[in-house]
Formats: structure tokens, sequence, C-alpha cells
């Protein structure tokens, strides 16, 4: 998890819709609401008329910012546990992980536990008046589900800052499986697993962990380029084809 703020709200993203498909009717409009409101900050229009439009853009926002708040909090705390019990499987109970949701919007503290969205609407409507001049003078929005971060944790230390290689492969997987996990408890049937050189920065250990792993619950595809890697027993209980001058060849 390199990278980036807007790269893990992505992946967050990810996961909301397949488990709410209308999220993707919600960011749609929180986006075109963005883009308009950062159009009308840049824009000399007068004192007054500005004000006026920004009013009607703020309380469109923090009903849309707010629903994108708490999606994506009440996803990223139902997929916690399930990442925690892949990472320790697979990453060793030395590298216990830990997944944060940092709003982009201030609340007061254990407000935002309650789920409730009048707390939040509320705190995001008043940011957003606040923040005015200061935004006016960067052209830009600064509060809201567009400043969120996702901090992954890993040991009490920033995965994206601390971990090595093999780390952050491993973190990456541990979330991936716990989506499936997730999705497979929401939607009632298991998802197709796809992992591309999946082995690559593992060390065997590792590799051992995964494979094991992927080979009890999930209908797995994975592409690579050595097979030295995978266990011949594993091996022998998967179907293996070859891509050979652009012909798939099934393996015995």
């Amino acid at each position: 998890m390199r990278g980036e703020p807007s790269l893990r709200r992505h992946w967050l993203d990810r996961v909301v819709l397949q488990l709410e498909p209308v999220y993707g009717a919600l960011l749609s409009r929180y986006g075109r609401l963005l883009r308009q409101r950062s159009q009308l900050l840049r824009r000399h229009s007068p004192p007054a008329q500005q004000q006026a439009l920004l009013d009607v853009f703020d309380e469109q926002m923090a009903v849309l910012g707010t629903r994108l708040h708490r999606r994506r909090q009440r996803a990223l705390r139902r997929l916690e546990p399930l990442a925690v019990r892949w990472q320790g499987r697979l990453g060793g109970e030395q590298e216990p992980l830990a997944c944060l949701y940092r709003s982009g919007t201030r609340m007061e503290a254990g407000a935002m536990e309650l789920d409730a969205e009048e707390p939040w609407r509320l705190a995001l409507l008043r940011q957003l008046q606040d923040q005015r001049p200061e935004e006016a003078r960067l052209g830009q929005c600064i509060v809201g589900p567009h400043r969120d971060e996702i901090e992954l944790l890993l040991g009490g230390k920033t995965a994206r800052r601390y971990g090595s290689a093999g780390q952050q492969r491993t973190l990456v997987l541990a979330l991936k499986l716990a989506e499936l996990d997730l999705v497979r408890q929401v939607v009632g049937a298991p998802p197709l697993l796809l992992l591309d050189d999946v082995l690559a920065e593992l060390d065997p250990r590792r590799q051992r962990l995964l494979l094991e792993a992927v080979g009890e619950d999930h209908q797995c595809l994975i592409s690579a380029t050595h097979l030295e890697a995978f266990a011949a027993g594993w091996r022998d209980t998967a179907q293996v084809v070859r891509l050979q001058g652009g012909r798939l060849e099934t393996m015995t």
C-alpha cells in the first residue's frame, strides 16, 4: 500500500462498491459537486453571489460527503478483523495489523464511532463554511471525504513508510483475502481470486503460507513465470496451463 492517499481511498472505494452498488452513484455525484465548487472558488464572482452559491453547494456536499464517510468507515471496520486474521496467518504474530480511518472531516472525540448521519453532516457543513476564506485563497476544497486517509500499521508503524517489500506484499495479500471473505459474507457467493506473479518478493515461508491459504476456500487463478516456487503437492491439485507461442497448453 505504497503511494499517495488517493490510492488507498480508491482501494477502499472498490471494496464498498462491491458491498453497496449505490455507492458508485454517490461517488460520481460528489465528484461533480467537488469540481463545480472548486471552479466557483476560483471564479471572480460578486461576493454576495458567490456566497449564496457556496451555501447551496455546501448543503449538498455535506449530505453526500457524510454518506461517503460513513460507508467507508463502516466497510473498513468490518474488513479490519478479517485482515488482522489473515495478516497474522501470513505474516506472523510479530507483525500485527491495524487499519485506521483518518477522516477528511474533523470530528469530536467519540463522534466518529456513532453510526448516525447527523453529527457527520453538521461537522462537515460547519467546516466547509469556516474554511471558505482559505479555500478561496487556494482555489480548492480542503475538507471532506476526498481528503480521507486510510492508514495501515504493522507492529504500530506505518506500513507504507517502514514496511519491507515482503511485508508490504504480505499486507496487500491479507487485505485482498479479507476483502474476499467480506464480499462472500455479504453477497453469499465466493468470488474468484486473481493473483499476478504473487510469489515475487515473498520469502519461502510466506510463499508456503500463502499457497496453503488460497488453496482452501477460494477458487484462484495465479499467473507466474516459473513453477519451481510452487510445491509439488500444491501443483498436483491445481490445473496448470502454459502460454507457449501464443497458444494455451494444459500441462499434465
